[in-house]
């Protein structure tokens, strides 16, 4: 309430001023008169130009740094857009290459061979199943191998409709397939792959007077329907030779990751 009176009192004295200040310029006061009132007016003219002047600098500055703000907000929106397409451009190569690999695999190759794209995963998190664009009308059936990077074995074709298919992946808790292991000896031993918590791959069924030897290769062994011999499953990682089991039990790493899987290459047996 004290501010509002303050400030009501200057505005009165504000028109005073200029009532008076009109007044002697019209009785025809003299140029003394005016000299002295132009004289002590003088300090606060000063006083709003200097005001006037700093109240212009800082709008410029206000605007100059908003203009600045949105060049810089335009200039990440770049960046981020040039990461993006450098990002698209890798991801483009890699397909390219994972490509090149399956079309030489095929034509390296005696079977018929049918080329397809993974869709991603299979919604049931109860098994690791990969989705493909190619079924039925491609002459797709359950049991087929499905291979990547020029004959590594990834799983078997567990589904088929017209148009797509499911590969139960071989560390499936569900999968098994026939494999040989391959010692330093150059000996081969048959056992089975099988898919342990939807995570490893466990070489089982192994007799232990076999040698097993981290770094031993495993291969399919061919003694599955549909499934060719030679396909590359992966190479011994651990080895678990217990006394109180029959057999020897091994970790097997697969030379790929399933799930980075773009292209697959399923091979159809010739007649």
């Amino acid at each position: 309430m004290a501010k509002i009176k303050k400030n009501f009192k200057i505005t009165i004295f504000l028109i005073i001023l200029v009532l008076i200040l009109s007044g002697c310029y019209y009785l025809g006061a003299s140029k003394y008169s005016l000299g002295y009132i132009s004289a002590g007016l003088n300090p606060i003219f000063k006083f709003f130009y200097s005001s006037s002047n700093s109240l212009a600098e800082w709008i410029s500055l206000h605007l100059s740094c908003s203009k600045l703000a949105v060049v810089n907000e335009s200039l990440r929106q770049d960046i981020v857009n040039l990461k993006l397409e450098s990002i698209e451009l890798a991801l483009l190569k890699d397909e390219n290459k994972s490509l090149r690999q399956e079309l030489e695999f095929k034509s390296d190759s005696q079977s018929k061979h049918i080329i397809a794209r993974s869709l991603g995963r299979n919604l049931n998190f109860e098994g690791n199943n990969i989705i493909i664009n190619r079924g039925f009308a491609h002459g797709l059936y359950p049991g087929l191998a499905a291979t990547v990077n020029q004959g590594v074995i990834i799983g078997k074709i567990s589904r088929v409709n017209t148009n797509s298919s499911q590969i139960r992946l071989l560390n499936d808790s569900q999968s098994s397939l026939a494999c040989y292991v391959a010692n330093k000896e150059s000996s081969l031993a048959l056992g089975l792959i099988k898919g342990e918590h939807n995570i490893n791959l466990s070489l089982e069924m192994i007799p232990k007077d076999i040698g097993l030897n981290p770094g031993d290769l495993v291969t399919t062994s061919g003694h599955e329907k549909n499934i060719p011999p030679g396909l590359l499953v992966g190479s011994v990682s651990q080895i678990d030779n217990k006394s109180s089991r029959i057999w020897q039990q091994a970790v097997v790493a697969p030379p790929v990751d399933y799930s980075q899987v773009r292209f697959i290459t399923i091979i159809i047996p010739g007649d």
